[in-house]
């Protein structure tokens, strides 16, 4: 199934965003890997996570999210 289909879990990053409890994905990191995947045949495998200072833009925290396997 691997090699259609991946699960990334971000534990913590507020439904899909890098900016509340944990490390998540960016929007434009998630569809990079995607687009590098379909049209390159190059499936994610570890995508890079962080955690970013609403306010300030920072970067606080960074982190690895890799994807679930059964």
């Amino acid at each position: 199934m691997d090699r259609f289909c991946r699960l990334y879990i971000n534990p913590g990053d507020g439904h899909g965003n890098c900016h509340t409890n944990g490390p998540g994905m960016t929007e434009s990191t998630g569809i990079q890997a995607l687009m590098n995947w379909v049209e390159h045949n190059k499936a994610p495998e570890n995508l890079p996570a962080v955690l970013v200072n609403q306010k300030t833009g920072k970067t606080i925290r960074k982190g690895i999210v890799k994807p679930w396997r059964v």
